[in-house]
């Protein structure tokens, strides 16, 4: 049959045929015939309905096929003609023509009765190989249902008709005159190797070799090896009986599979029969030798014949021992289980009811397969590769010994081994082993170590308390290292943290346990070599230890016994220490506690010195102790004291442990200085990333970030203040805060010389902003979620939970569970706004230095809050190498932005002063209490230490940047950011400070003395700083804060204005080059305005001249440009898939109900069980969620993750799947998540981007059953910058090598590329799109331009709207508004429910319940920002009102709420102003294009949806519901009225005449005047 059909009108036989030709021949032409029975007269044949017409007139003899026709007419006598012969019947009589269908359909009576005649034996192959392509046999796939090559039966094996088949007949006659073997060319099988089925010579006697000849070689093979013919009984007798076997000489059946292994020979235990393996086919157990000799022993004999061969009697023994001669017939149609050692291969199964017969090709040849039963557990691993894979495993390839074994090249040594020869120490020792015995003291099960560890840190306390006791110059001598140097100016001191002290205990105190345990057990390999005495003194501690309880005295008694552990251990050498400096116990310590793993990995160089001052530090303070209990035995003089039983061991000079101790911290510090390294920050070629550690980070994504929390903390305070109002606080601040120097009046006060007692910017009477302070306070005293005042009758026994007031009959009741809650709010609010300062002042401050900073003056230092040239400061003091150097440390002010001081003041002046009072009524200390009123940094009533700042920093930055960073990586970060980025430093002073410092020389004094006799002037709030330097630093923050985007509305007025704002400091590139486009773009508009006015006057002449031209050429003029196209290849939906859905997931519908939404519903969901990406955008209610849902449906055993953008639709999501019940759904991270049973597993974004997560989804047991991981709403990849930058970890999920399924309602056809990038997908051909057309016949669109962006207007239009759109009870309706404040003040004015991200999680549940269940006919409407939007779906919403969008993604979200139930619904815009454009259409991630041409456009709605779709269609056209433009437009378009809104040629320009209607253009404005009058 021919691959193709006839489109001949009326044919009735259209697929038969090879090609056109050959079937316009047989059916479709008319020609002549010699008719015998008529004396060979000449008749000419004509075609009747198709039929060729018998000249004899009988109509039984017409044939539409005209080889038959030609049989009819040549067969004599004509007259009695048997029409049942099989030559005059019509080839493919089964195809008849319906005239009700109107097609051709296949009569079932002739397709069984040529099926049973291909079935006869007698019937000729030919007509069997035609019905074979007529009736596709079923092809058996080693997959799913694979066959074993087989002779089958014995008696096959040896049949010499096996593997012959009878060829094609030839039925030409002398009017044939094409090749029959041709028939059913190309009909080749899948995983046949076939050749050309209808050889012309191909008649199994003569020509080429027969398919079957070549499929089956082994069969002919095998006639060469039995030429005798079938093995006869008396044959096998003579052999069973030659070869009889007794106990003694039968070998084991475990010998004879070995030496059945050697000729490749195994017999199957289940049917006995003997497999040859390099065949893959069974050999009958006579042939084995036979086989192995003339098959496969000559190809050996190439080379030399193994000695090892088994002889023919030994063989015939091994296959007797098996049962090989009592083997058992393989069935014939039964499957059966995989034989081991027989090939697999594809082959055809007869569908014919009653054969079934399994064959090479189709309907060729004798059965030679039989059916196996697929494996339901993979084949075991080749034993080959298991006894590789164990080889490698005992060998350990891969992991070093445990014992060290330095490298024969010192080359390949450590460096630091290389320079002090530590490697000798470690040669041969177990490296296991020695970490452990250098490990912290483990609390379980080395108490006595554990108290060791108590008393050092005890002991080094006491003696720093203690070193006030000894005079400056013993203690001068005391840090001296050498006779030989100058004295120490800074004396011996404490450090300058406690935790430090601490830290060099807990090093010492490990030193000691260290020699405990090398003492009480020698490691081999690795000696301790201590004096008698020390020994003595460390065992007498340890002794101590293990008995001694936790009191006073024997804190006393261990501390004695440690000092004297130490000290004597300085102050005893060994002898072998002398011998060889290698035998000191403590570099032996030191190597051992360095050593990273138990292979030897050795810390770095940088990392020893630190640890190493450590000890030096204990030695110098035992030292100390050591003078202050023995001075009174000279006379309390310290210095004689330390001159005779310390100096000689704390200083350079003779032989000692703390003289090695020295040297080994200057060369381990040269070498740690001098040692190459790679930096761990490094930026790109344009300066616009920075890697950290190989973790990329955007700049400009960061700074992003920093607006986004500038966002959250705004919400979380809104929180905290519960309702208050407080907009009128933070207007009074702004007044005070306006940098412009023309507002200078209005600016705080602060003075610099009061040192009244908590002093700040609020207690100074000029600023007058101290009433502002209790208004927060008031607010929660009157609020009953906080405090509740009851009337009662006094009784004693109310004073238990209720607070007495006066007068006693009132009584208030105070909800401490709710006031905790507060707090943690307000901890959260410390926590926002300590980073942004951190991250938004110029320069980064220490830990250390951020724990005493306070915000009014404290009795034991003054205020560092400054508010300086309109400027809020905070002073900080660096004081790193305070102790050091003797001084107080260097003051530096950080002038943090107007956007984040703002709200530092209102934290500060109103929340700290509510919790200070809210604190007291549950019973907080009033140490607490008073830290509320004095520091700026304060959690649950204690001040921030180091390690809470460096807690926030990480989780702060994992969360927004995916990437934690702790303190010390910050700093390096903000480094490299001012020095690249804004191209400050604080390391080199500025022109000006160099010109003040000229200034003072003139005046014959220092700058120095300039700027602590003079330099603090009244207008300057710090003590610390000068005012040439207080000037410097603000300038700075200037420029930081424009770098960062910061910059304050007066600033950015000035630089609009064209006005320098830098304060004369020289300008970064970045900043030079902004300002120099800024004046460019002035210029430019002025010639562009003038070009434009000359370009509408070309336009107008050139619309005339081509409006006879009509629509073809206006679209060449302005080309068009096709949307990119994913690969999308068909995919398959089975029957199967929608009851299995239906059922599980919609148990309530009727079957006679069920049916997919659309075409591209079904395929998404069946798009699962594919292995290619896939891209499913579907309009919204459309279903797209119903392909992540039943995936766990179609694949039970996998696991499945979704990333959802925003928290609401997580828990919305959640809600729906916990009302299935065939799997198990859950939240990642959640307290109910449990790994091993759930099967569906919902994620938000910001969490997907974390390392956390990435582990535990690259974990051994998810990857084992992840099958794919959907990203919902995936617009959010390019729309949205919040999460842009969450997304962008989410390349990092690429490891799990599982496909992605992108789900999303607005995502247009050229954004595919961009998110392929973004997930790192680089190969399209394994992308499937999916999409359906996104418009929604059922929306009215409308939109109103509003006067101003006031409040009040915005929310007189939205009721205007509500009254002329009164809502059902059964009906919805949702308000769309971008900004908090805007959302509260409608749902304020309306009486409608306000949702919000900030609100609380209980309010937020209770406003979608009542919205949802409306109970309440006042609050079927609900105002809300995008927190409520994607994913929530409800179908009745009838109206959606939207204010003012980022652009026309997120309208199409906002819209696609309404009318889900496919009734009408309304569709309502307002805006104030057009949007902001951006210069490059590529950058347009919110859609703000689309949407520009949205509100300007007088064209039909929908147009402006065109970037969404592949088609886009107005209202009329596709018979929805008339949009406001279709509804007030002319009935019919002209060529002089634009099709499509223009587009600014500046589109940065926001000012837009709006009121004025766009001039007539058919050519975009970015054609020059030469490219127009080219075109025409």
């Amino acid at each position: 049959m021919g691959k193709f059909s006839c489109t001949t009108p009326g044919c009735h036989f259209p697929m038969v045929g090879k090609d056109t030709k050959q079937h316009n021949n047989w059916y479709h032409n008319s020609r002549s015939y010699r008719v015998p029975f008529l004396d060979n007269e000449t008749k000419h044949c004509e075609r009747k309905d198709g039929l060729l017409q018998c000249p004899c007139g009988d109509t039984e003899h017409s044939k539409y096929n005209r080889n038959v026709f030609e049989h009819v007419l040549g067969t004599s006598p004509h007259d009695s003609l048997d029409l049942t012969e099989e030559r005059f019947r019509e080839p493919f009589p089964e195809w008849e023509w319906d005239p009700d269908l109107l097609e051709y359909v296949v009569n079932d009576s002739h397709s069984q009765q040529l099926r049973a005649r291909a079935h006869n034996e007698d019937y000729p192959m030919e007509d069997a190989e035609e019905l074979s392509i007529q009736h596709e046999a079923q092809e058996v796939d080693t997959e799913m249902e694979g066959v074993e090559e087989t002779g089958g039966l014995e008696d096959d094996l040896y049949d010499d008709n096996m593997g012959g088949s009878e060829g094609l007949r030839d039925d030409s006659d002398r009017h044939e005159v094409e090749d029959a073997g041709q028939r059913g060319e190309g009909e080749e099988a899948d995983g046949i190797e076939g050749g050309d089925e209808g050889d012309e010579e191909a008649d199994g006697s003569e020509g080429g070799d027969s398919e079957d000849d070549i499929d089956d070689y082994w069969v002919s093979e095998w006639k060469d090896l039995e030429a005798e013919g079938p093995v006869t009984d008396e044959v096998l007798d003579n052999l069973l009986t030659r070869y009889s076997l007794n106990s003694s000489s039968a070998p084991s059946p475990q010998c004879a599979i070995e030496t059945l292994r050697k000729v490749d020979v195994v017999v199957d235990p289940t049917w006995r029969w003997s497999i040859c393996i390099s065949c893959g086919h069974p050999v009958h157990w006579v042939r084995i030798y036979q086989n192995h000799i003339r098959r496969h022993l000559v190809i050996s004999r190439l080379g030399n014949t193994p000695d090892n061969t088994p002889s023919e009697s030994e063989i015939f023994k091994c296959l007797i021992v098996l049962n090989a001669h009592q083997y058992t017939p393989f069935p014939t149609l039964t499957a059966i289980e995989p034989v081991p050692g027989m090939e697999q291969r594809a082959a055809f199964q007869c569908g014919y009811p009653g054969c079934n017969g399994i064959r090479s090709t189709r309907f060729r040849g004798d059965q030679q397969f039989i059916p196996i039963i697929p494996p339901q557990t993979p084949p075991p691993a080749n034993h080959i590769l298991r006894d590789i894979i164990k080889k490698a495993e005992e060998l350990k390839l891969g992991i070093p010994s445990e014992t060290y074994s330095a490298p024969s090249n010192s080359v390949n040594l450590n460096p630091i081994f290389a320079q002090l020869h530590w490697h000798l120490i470690l040669e041969a020792v177990n490296i296991s082993l020695l970490r452990k015995s250098a490990a912290t003291p483990d609390p379980e099960t080395e108490q006595a170590y554990c108290r060791i560890k108590e008393t050092s840190q005890l002991y080094y306390q006491k003696v720093m308390l203690s070193l006030d006791a000894l005079d400056t110059t013993t203690r001068r001598w005391i840090r001296t290292s050498s006779q030989n140097t100058p004295l120490k100016s800074v004396p011996f001191r404490r450090p300058q943290e406690l935790g430090t002290v601490t830290r060099d205990a807990d090093f010492v105190s490990t030193f000691l346990v260290f020699l405990l345990r090398h003492t009480s057990k020698a490691l081999d390999n690795f000696p301790i070599y201590l004096t008698d005495v020390t020994k003595s003194h460390i065992q007498r501690l340890h002794e101590q230890a293990s008995t001694s309880n936790v009191d006073d005295a024997s804190d006393d008694a261990l501390i004695t016994l440690f000092h004297r552990a130490i000290w004597t251990y300085v102050t005893s050498v060994d002898q072998a220490y002398h011998d060889d400096e290698l035998n000191d116990p403590l570099t032996r310590f030191v190597v051992a506690y360095h050593i990273q793993d138990d292979y030897g990995a050795f810390a770095s160089a940088k990392q020893l010195p630190l640890n190493l001052i450590k000890a030096q530090w204990c030695f110098r303070a035992s030292g100390a102790w050591e003078i202050i209990c023995k001075r009174h035995e000279f006379g309390n003089v310290a210095f004689d004291t330390y001159e005779t039983l310390v100096q000689p061991w704390l200083t350079d000079g003779r032989p000692s442990t703390f003289t090695k101790l020295r040297e080994n911290i200057k060369r381990l510090s040269e070498l740690a200085y001098n040692q190459p390294t790679r930096a761990r920050f490094s930026w790109d070629p344009s300066n616009e990333v920075i890697s950290i550690d190989g973790f990329p980070l955007s700049a400009k994504g960061l700074f992003t970030t920093w607006k986004d929390c500038l966002g959250s903390l705004t919400e979380s305070i809104d929180v905290v203040f519960q309702g208050c109002n407080y907009t009128d606080i933070l207007n009074s601040f702004d007044a005070h805060m306006d940098p412009d120097p023309g507002q200078c009046a209005k600016w705080f006060h602060d003075s610099t010389s009061c040192n009244d007692h908590r002093y700040s910017i609020f207690d100074e009477k000029l600023n007058d902003i101290d009433k502002y302070r209790p208004i927060l306070r008031d607010h929660l005293a009157c609020d009953e979620r906080f405090f509740k005042s009851v009337a009662v009758v006094t009784h004693p026994n109310y004073r238990e939970s209720f607070i007495t007031c006066a007068p006693l009959a009132i009584l208030t009741k105070v909800f401490e569970e709710t006031i905790k809650e507060w707090f943690g709010l307000v901890q959260d609010v410390v926590n926002m706004m300590w980073y942004l300062i951190h991250a938004t002042a110029p320069g980064s401050a220490r830990g250390r230095e951020n724990e005493p900073l306070t915000y009014a003056n404290h009795p034991n230092h003054p205020k560092n809050l400054h508010f300086i040239s309109g400027h809020l400061c905070l002073e900080t003091v660096y004081c790193k190498t305070a102790s050091q150097q003797g001084t107080a440390g260097e003051a530096i002010t950080r002038a943090m932005p107007w956007q984040v001081g703002r709200l530092v003041l209102l934290v500060i002046g109103c929340i700290y002063y509510a919790a200070a009072h809210l604190g007291a009524m549950i019973g907080m200390p009033k140490e607490c209490l008073d830290n509320y009123m004095f520091y700026m940094f304060v959690r649950n009533g204690q001040p921030m230490t180091s390690k809470d700042f460096s807690k926030v920093l990480g989780n702060v930055t994992e969360s927004t940047l995916g990437y934690p960073l702790l303190l010390w990586d910050w700093r390096q970060l903000k480094f490299n950011l001012m020095l690249h980025k804004a191209n400050v430093s604080w390391d080199e002073p500025d022109d000006e400070e160099e010109e003040d410092r000229a200034t003072h020389k003139m005046l014959a004094h220092s700058a120095i003395v300039g700027q602590t006799s003079y330099g603090v002037q009244s207008e300057n709030a710090t003590k610390h700083l000068s005012q040439d330097l207080v000037a410097s630093q603000l300038r700075t923050a200037v420029r930081w804060q424009r770098t960062i985007e910061f910059l304050h509305p007066s600033f950015r007025k000035l630089t609009h204005q064209g006005l320098d704002v830098s304060f004369a400091v020289p300008m970064s590139p970045e900043a030079a080059k902004a300002a120099l486009e800024e004046l460019l773009a002035k210029q430019s508009t002025l010639h562009e305005q003038a070009i434009i006015h000359s370009e509408e006057r070309i336009k107008a002449w050139m619309i005339d001249a081509l409006n006879s031209l009509g629509v073809q050429i206006l679209k060449d003029i302005k080309g068009t440009k096709p949307h990119p196209h994913s690969p999308s290849p068909p995919i398959f939906v089975s029957k199967d898939i929608l009851p299995i859905v239906m059922r599980n997931l919609f148990p309530n519908i009727p079957s006679e109900r069920w049916a997919w939404r659309s075409p591209q519903q079904a395929e998404s969901v069946a798009s699962v069980l594919s292995s290619n990406h896939v891209f499913s955008i579907l309009s919204t209610g459309e279903g797209k969620s119903l392909q992540f849902f039943a995936a766990p449906l179609l694949k039970p055993d996998r696991l499945f993750v979704v990333i959802l953008p925003l928290i609401s639709l997580t828990e919305d999501m959640l809600r729906r799947a916990q009302a299935i019940t065939a799997y198990k759904a859950g939240v990642w991270g959640s307290q109910d998540f449990d790994t091993h049973t759930t099967s569906l597993v919902f994620v938000s974004a910001h969490e997907a981007g974390t390392a956390t997560f990435g582990w535990w989804i690259n974990s051994l047991e998810i990857s084992k059953r992840l099958d794919r991981i959907f990203i919902d709403e995936a617009h959010h990849l390019k729309t949205d910058s919040n999460f842009r930058e969450c997304f962008a970890s989410l390349i990092k999920l690429r490891t799990t090598k599982v496909p992605f399924s992108f789900l999303s309602g607005s995502l247009g056809p050229h954004d595919i590329d961009f998110v392929l990038s973004v997930m790192g997908i680089e190969e399209k051909t394994l992308v499937t799109e999916i999409r359906s057309y996104c418009g929604c016949p059922n929306h009215r669109y409308t939109l109103e331009k509003l006067s101003s962006s006031d409040s009040s207007v915005v929310i007189s239009a939205i009721k205007h709207f509500m009254d002329r759109h009164p809502l059902k009870s059964d009906e919805r309706g949702l308000i769309y508004v971008s900004s908090v404040e805007l959302c509260k003040d409608i749902g304020a004015a309306l009486g409608i429910p306000a949702y919000y991200s900030a609100e609380t999680a209980q309010n937020k549940a209770a406003f979608q319940c009542d919205w949802r269940g409306g109970y309440d006919p006042g609050k079927l409407w609900m105002v809300c920002t995008p927190a409520f939007g994607e994913g929530i779906d409800y179908g009745a919403v009838r109206c959606v009102i939207v204010y003012e969008p980022f652009g026309m993604t997120p309208l199409k979200q906002y819209f696609g709420r309404a009318g889900q139930d496919d009734l009408l619904a309304f569709c309502h815009l307002l805006y104030s102003c057009l949007p902001f454009l951006p210069d490059n259409p590529e950058q347009d991630l919110e859609g703000r294009i689309p949407y520009y041409q949205l509100l300007v456009s007088p064209s039909c709605m929908c147009f402006s949806e065109y970037a969404y779709d592949r088609e886009v269609h107005c209202c009329a056209a596709i018979g929805a519901e008339l949009c406001q433009n279709c509804l007030d437009g002319p009935p019919s378009i002209s060529l002089q009225q634009p099709l499509q809104a223009e587009i600014p040629s500046n589109p940065s320009n926001p000012v837009v005449d709006v009121s004025v209607p766009p001039s007539p253009c058919l050519l975009p404005l970015s054609l020059s005047l030469r490219a127009i009058l080219s075109y025409v």
